[in-house]
């Protein structure tokens, strides 16, 4: 009991517990949100707010890394917006998500669907699809340019075995565009779990009722 007492009131000398005892309770409530949210304030202020203040102050500089940074103005948007690869880098980047984001989406929802009703061995399938979401991104590399490699590729291999010529699957701009489409669908790993979570999320009253009224798998 005594050096709990000694403890107490040694906090209640410090002047900034005798400064806080003497607030409101409302008033100590909110110093006590603020300091629980200042790690999170720190962390936004140092990286993020910094960083974005550094980095819009680069783009009025020119800066080789080497000699010290000069400023020059909006010269490097000037020098951006007149550059003709940018209307074509921004053709490219609209039509890769026109094509990418809705069939991704949409198949990463049936798979979704697919996993989530109940068939015998669909966990195994859920394994195999979602796996390759967790094998490192170098390992997806060295695959993915050995199945598009032009020589020796596997996907050309069978390209050929059906008549077709070799694609150059990497180098040719006609088909670069459908090689990373087929790349992004095949990494929908994520965004089938979300879906499947949401789906399993619904309470199994509305399929019976769904029963009831004759809704076949797809309309459940």
């Amino acid at each position: 009991m005594t050096s709990v007492t000694k403890q107490k009131s040694f906090f209640e000398s410090l002047a900034f517990f005798r400064w806080y005892n003497g607030l409101s309770l409302k008033r100590r409530r909110m110093i006590l949100g603020y300091m629980f949210i200042m790690p999170f304030i720190l962390g936004f202020i140092f990286w993020f707010l910094i960083p974005a203040v550094v980095a819009a102050n680069l783009t009025l500089q020119k800066w080789n890394l080497i000699t010290p940074p000069r400023y020059v103005g909006f010269e490097n948007f000037e020098s951006l917006f007149s550059d003709e690869i940018l209307g074509q880098s921004l053709k490219v980047t609209f039509l890769f998500s026109a094509i990418s984001v809705p069939l991704g989406l949409a198949f990463a929802f049936f798979l979704a669907s697919l996993i989530n009703s109940k068939v015998r061995g669909i966990a195994i399938f859920r394994t195999i699809y979602f796996l390759p979401s967790i094998v490192p991104a170098v390992a997806n590399a060295i695959l993915w340019a050995w199945l598009f490699n032009t020589e020796f590729g596997l996907i050309n291999f069978f390209v050929r075995a059906l008549g077709g010529p070799k694609i150059a699957w990497l180098q040719d701009p006609n088909w670069v565009m459908f090689a990373f489409v087929i790349l992004t669908i095949w990494g929908v790993g994520n965004s089938m779990i979300i879906f499947l979570a949401g789906l399993q999320g619904i309470p199994e009253i509305y399929y019976e009722a769904a029963d009831i009224d004759g809704a076949g798998r797809w309309a459940k």
